[in-house]
């Protein structure tokens, strides 16, 4: 007996690996509990894991372009190419390896999940997308948080609308309020969770019936009512509750100065990033600092960024996307991202209007809080492999559905 193995199992596989890494630093205890020293231990597990599988992509690419040119897109040729420049001129300016390795790993990610779904016509079946919302699911019950960015809320909104209320299923609805309650780490985690709750209650789609947007309109009233009666100390624990209150009571809209460490530490970076594009040169403002760049914020009011740094004046992550992408990739880099963001956003709004399949529309959702969530944390979004292969599907599925619309006005 012959054992087939089939490239969307291989590909299937690469997207279970980083589940697997993000629980070993929970598991062994790493960082004494510091969710930001996990956080990056879990992230170079990761690389390690997946790097073979990217590997054989760029060998793949390098292939056609060596061999077979005319089925390399001009989209990836161009990309590649931006990518090549960024990677020279950042060994150029003699970025910190580490770093820059990691930056550029990263920075190839889009690349390697446009070429496995255009290419290799990689997507994922109902069940292996069940799969990895249940590990999400899981993984957030158990407060491990979860390297796919708030793909958790996605696992929430998918028990809510579309999971089968039955005996079976009784443990994943118990659960429910114990997820959502790790899931909700702070202000942006609510805001996106009532987006996409309030896009799928109102919003016609196939897969969600009248009768079960009932059980949720009452699943909802009593579920305000007993947490205002019963439940306001547990609701206060929640990380969206304690920094959304605070950041109210802290915040002088008038005179745009905010007490909490957190928002003032992203306007202090971005007011460290404009000193820096000024004063640099045209190469830098056109390009950059490049892969592995840092910046200095030992001046910052934000302790966790301190505490999880060993070096404050080489800090590698800027949170708000504009000035990270300014920072880093200049204003090239800019003009890339604001047309893919405009890209992504027409592109997701036409797949909830016209797709009728479940996978592509939550990964349409997914991309619409992730780009929103960008703004203001942008790592969330570059090393994010949900994000860049819901990407792909959802660039795929806008060309499917536009070809069968030109197939169907070419017959009748």
């Amino acid at each position: 007996m012959t054992l087939v193995i089939k490239k969307n199992n291989i590909f299937f596989l690469f997207l279970l690996l980083p589940f697997i890494a993000m629980i070993i630093p929970a598991v062994i205890g790493y960082g004494n509990g510091n969710i930001f020293v996990m956080d990056f231990l879990a992230k170079r597990l990761m690389t390690l894991f997946v790097l073979p599988i990217i590997g054989l992509l760029l060998i793949y690419l390098i292939y056609q372009f060596v061999f077979n040119i005319n089925k390399v897109s001009k989209l990836v040729s161009l990309y590649l190419l931006c990518w090549i420049l960024y990677l020279i001129s950042s060994i150029y300016r003699g970025n910190q390896l580490n770093y820059l390795l990691v930056d550029a790993f990263v920075s190839i990610l889009p690349l390697i999940f446009y070429i496995a779904v255009f290419n290799f016509n990689f997507n994922l079946s109902h069940n292996q997308y069940l799969i990895l919302l249940c590990l999400g699911y899981v993984l957030t019950l158990f407060n491990i948080k979860l390297q796919f960015s708030y793909f958790n809320l996605i696992a929430i909104v998918y028990v809510v609308f579309i999971t089968k209320i039955n005996i079976k299923n009784l443990a994943v609805f118990i659960a429910l309020p114990f997820v959502i309650k790790n899931a909700l780490l702070g202000k942006s985690a609510l805001i996106m969770l009532l987006f996409l709750l309030v896009t799928l209650y109102f919003k016609k789609f196939n897969f969600i019936s009248f009768n079960r947007k009932k059980s949720v309109t009452y699943l909802l009233i009593l579920s305000f009512t007993v947490g205002s009666i019963f439940l306001g100390e547990y609701i206060s624990q929640t990380g969206s509750y304690r920094h959304f209150t605070y950041f109210i009571k802290n915040a002088n809209f008038s005179s745009l100065e905010f007490k909490d460490a957190s928002t003032g530490n992203r306007l202090f970076e971005a007011q460290k990033v404009m000193e820096s594009f000024k004063k640099n040169s045209f190469s830098f403002k056109l390009i950059g600092a490049g892969f592995g760049s840092t910046i200095d914020l030992s001046e910052t009011v934000d302790a966790t960024v301190i505490n999880a740094n060993s070096n404050s004046k080489k800090i590698h992550n800027i949170h708000m996307g504009f000035f990270a992408v300014l920072y880093r990739y200049g204003i090239l880099g800019l003009i890339i991202y604001i047309l893919y963001i405009y890209v992504i956003l027409k592109k997701s709004i036409f797949i909830l209007n016209k797709s009728n399949s479940i996978i592509p529309i939550l990964s349409s959702l997914y991309l619409l809080i992730i780009v929103f969530d960008s703004l203001i944390s942008f790592p969330h979004m570059m090393s994010n492999f949900m994000f860049w292969f819901s990407s792909a599907i959802v660039l795929f599925n806008y060309k499917k559905i536009k070809q069968n619309r030109l197939l169907h006005n070419l017959r009748y």
